[in-house]
């Protein structure tokens, strides 16, 4: 192989040749970093064939210059080859056997072509040489590859092949390119995102201008076992891809998916990821112990422009909706231009962006959500469903530190505004409101043993409920939390910790139930309470509902609010000062 540039050196020992025949030899030399040894032995007295067998230790340092730089190694490997060698060269194809365990070769790729370097997975290449085409079996492991490469130009270059990873043997596809194909349990499609990036920005140094990556790589046909992508994953998927001009088109079949992917060659061109689908079900992938884990926040950097249609989504066996996703790539990340999700019962819109700037990654959202019928989308949500209404309004303008992920909300600042018309507030467990963490009126009702079985068997009446929210260091501050009914009215005023999830606030009850809301109490509340009762004084400008009148400082986590009455009196002392 005249154009692999690896030459022998250190070589000693004895060779013997009769006519054009090596027959007999006894190496001993340094080849690929490492030792080797070379032993000739006759197969036949005719001195017509004799069999080849090399040993050898090979460094990563220098199979390195024969992979592609997005392939790193580390360590190094033992090996042997096996060849017959005839006097008749020409007369048939030359053959090669190498063997390696791989045990002290690390190998970074992704799953399931990597190995840590103690790891022993048995590599076997069958190597048939002629003049026309040069022809490679490979066993790793699990994985079968069969490939041809053919004279070109005075150089082998890649014609065909194909690559399974379920132990079938492969067979030569009837297109040029190479083909993957068969079934594997996992494919974590993250790992071969970030290596087909790192290859686009790799040297391939072999004088081409760069060979595209959709030019080898052309046609797929995969059954996923577990198909993971981003902290989520997708059980029991089929994939049938099909190189395009301007990269793949993967159609996609499965118990959670259904529809076309079109996957852009370049991640950092104007060419748009564009993900069409019937339907998605969405799961996270779980932690070892089977936690589920956070999603995995990325550098934004890294996002293609994204085109998203997504007829019927689920998170995590919830009922999102259609979803409509339109982002473009800028310089500094991603910007989101317009995101929809219609449901029956609710419509979401929200724009914003992902970026990385002079101080790092930051994110930002303006979103809008109104819904007709909240415990349904409660429900679709996995929130708790203590809030019964038949309109209700979300609006939020937040930035964060960081990216888009579950925890995004105890790191955001901004505002928040909440409005409700026409239902309940149902009557339930501690820890009701938790999801939203802003819901402390969800607590008075039972804890202060206030009968409402008059106006509603469901919990308490109200007209409207309206609120806002300054979000700063994890804490939710209100001071016109409103709840406005046909017998009462509810006013909060104060901090929800939602990274601490616990309350720290003052409520005033007024209404006309009589001795069911105490007047006044033995606790007094300090400077903290008085301040909040100004403010309520304030709030109530028109004459609230009957004459009585309780004042009470919720604290304690979200699961056990803490309710205690607060003097009255300290009320009116707040007023003077």
């Amino acid at each position: 192989l005249t154009d692999v540039d690896a030459p022998v050196t250190q070589l000693n020992g004895s060779l013997i040749v009769r006519q054009d025949l090596p027959v007999e030899a006894d190496l001993r030399g340094q080849w690929l970093g490492g030792a080797l040894e070379v032993q000739i032995t006759p197969d036949d007295r005719t001195d017509r064939n004799a069999t080849l067998v090399a040993r050898g230790r090979a460094t990563a340092e220098e199979l390195a210059k024969y992979v592609p730089a997005s392939v790193k190694l580390d360590g190094a490997l033992d090996w042997s080859m096996t060849t017959h060698l005839t006097s008749r060269p020409g007369s048939r194809a030359q053959t090669f056997a190498i063997d390696s365990s791989t045990q002290g070769l690390g190998i970074d790729l992704p799953y399931p072509a990597g190995k840590p370097r103690e790891a022993v997975r048995p590599f076997h290449v069958d190597l048939e040489h002629s003049a026309r085409q040069l022809l490679t079996r490979v066993s790793f492991g699990d994985i079968r590859a069969l490939l041809r490469w053919i004279p070109e130009r005075g150089k082998w270059a890649f014609d065909r092949g194909s690559v399974r990873a379920d132990r079938v043997a492969a067979s030569l596809p009837d297109h040029a390119g190479l083909r993957l194909e068969g079934s594997i349990d996992r494919l974590r499609l993250d790992d071969w995102f970030a290596l087909a990036e790192n290859r686009e920005g790799a040297d391939t140094g072999d004088g081409d201008g760069g060979t595209k990556l959709s030019d080898v790589l052309r046609a797929a046909n995969l059954h996923v076992d577990l198909l993971q992508l981003y902290g989520y994953e997708w059980p029991d998927v089929r994939g049938v891809m099909q190189a395009t001009p301007q990269g793949w088109r993967v159609d996609v079949t499965g118990s959670n998916a259904e529809g076309q992917i079109l996957i852009p060659e370049d991640f950092k061109g104007a060419q748009p990821l564009t993900i069409d689908l019937e339907r998605l079900m969405v799961m996270r992938t779980p932690r070892n112990g089977g936690e589920s884990s956070q999603e995995q926040s990325r550098d934004p950097r890294e996002w293609p422009s994204l085109r998203v249609h997504i007829g019927d989504m689920h998170l995590e066996s919830h009922p999102i909706g259609g979803v409509e996703l339109h982002a473009t790539r800028v310089p500094d990340g991603l910007r989101i231009d317009s995101l929809t999700i219609v449901q029956d019962a609710v419509q979401a819109e929200a724009h914003g962006d992902w970026l990385i700037g002079p101080q790092g990654e930051r994110s930002s959202l303006t979103a809008k959500i109104t819904s007709t019928d909240v415990r349904a989308t409660l429900r679709a949500l996995n929130y708790t469903e203590f809030l019964e209404a038949k309109r209700a309004e979300v609006s939020a303008n937040l930035s964060w530190p960081g990216g888009f992920d579950g925890s995004l909300i105890k790191r955001a600042s901004g505002s928040i505004t909440v409005s409700a018309e026409s239902g309940q507030l149902l009557m339930l467990q501690p820890g009701a409101g938790r999801m939203l963490g802003l819901f402390s009126v969800a607590a008075l009702p039972r804890r202060l043993a206030l009968d409402f079985s008059d106006l509603t068997d469901k919990g308490l009446s109200f007209d409207t409920i309206h609120g806002d929210f300054e979000l700063r260091d994890g804490n939710a501050y209100t001071n016109n939390l409103l709840l406005r009914g046909p017998a009462a009215e509810i006013g909060v005023a104060g901090r929800t910790g939602l990274s601490s999830q616990d309350f720290d606030q003052t409520a005033v009850v007024t209404g006309n139930l009589g001795a069911s809301i105490p007047v006044a109490g033995a606790i007094a509340g300090g400077p903290a309470v008085g301040a909040a009762l100004l403010l309520f004084s304030q709030m109530f400008k028109e004459p609230l509902k009957g004459i009585a009148r309780g004042y009470y400082r919720i604290t304690g986590t979200w699961d056990d609010p803490v309710v205690e009455r607060v003097d009255a009196s300290e009320a009116k002392e707040s007023r003077v000062n």
